[in-house]
């Protein structure tokens, strides 16, 4: 995958980021095809952590998160990450079903893992239902409504894995477009998205929560597989 002309491994090297990462990828409104000439580049990465990082008296990696010229990047550890999938944070639930970058097969041994334990359940659904609630409160109708778009897009989610148990939906990019050049008010779909959503989830047989136990057993194989020595990670550990 190449963003301006340069791949995403390599626009994370620009910014010191150098160590192996078990996914890296693009979110947002440029993967997406939704962006406009100056919206940022969001690149979301995953790394291991190492014995020594997670048992040393430092207690272990930390999140990279910074910002720099068009360049919004944030890179998890793998802890982290599966605390995130565990909360049923949207923004990595969205990253564990981005399409993987072409040709990086080793990617998909823990990725294709991950979203097996991914599991659809109520607390999820809740989530993204509150997250539109959210939007909506922000919305400014009008070209630019990005939180009016964000809202319709999370209550669509939200419907989605309901009827389906299915976390991988297809973005409607031209009513998401319209929104946000304020040639369509997505308030009444968006509001009529979650009332239907909220009845269904009344009689609805979704787990309560996401499965933490699969969830915490599958962060410790990974890192316990990766110790073991990939080839890619032997000499970071």
């Amino acid at each position: 995958v190449e963003v301006m002309g340069r791949t995403i491994e390599d626009a994370l090297k620009e910014h010191g980021i150098t160590r192996p990462m078990l996914f890296y990828g693009l979110r947002g409104s440029r993967a997406y095809g939704m962006h406009r000439p100056d919206s940022d580049y969001d690149f979301t990465g995953v790394y291991p952590e190492t014995p020594t990082a997670i048992f040393g008296p430092n207690g272990g990696d930390k999140t990279i998160s910074f910002k720099k010229g068009v360049d919004d990047i944030t890179i998890w550890t793998l802890r982290h990450f599966f605390q995130l999938l565990e909360r049923s944070a949207p923004t990595a639930i969205e990253v564990l079903w981005s399409p993987l970058p072409d040709g990086e097969e080793i990617y998909a041994m823990w990725v294709y893992r991950a979203r097996a334990a991914c599991t659809a359940n109520k607390q999820t659904i809740k989530v993204l239902l509150h997250c539109a609630e959210n939007f909506i409160k922000k919305q400014v109708v009008g070209p630019g409504n990005k939180s009016g778009m964000c809202a319709l897009r999370s209550a669509k989610a939200a419907l989605h894995i309901l009827e389906t148990g299915d976390y991988t939906f297809d973005v409607n990019t031209e009513t998401l477009l319209r929104v946000l050049a304020g040639q369509y008010d997505p308030i009444e779909e968006t509001y009529e998205t979650l009332e239907f959503v909220r009845e269904r989830l009344k009689t609805s047989n979704l787990r309560a929560r996401p499965d933490t136990k699969k969830l915490t057993e599958l962060c410790c194989s990974l890192h316990q597989e990766l110790w073991k020595g990939l080839p890619e990670w032997k000499s970071h550990l």
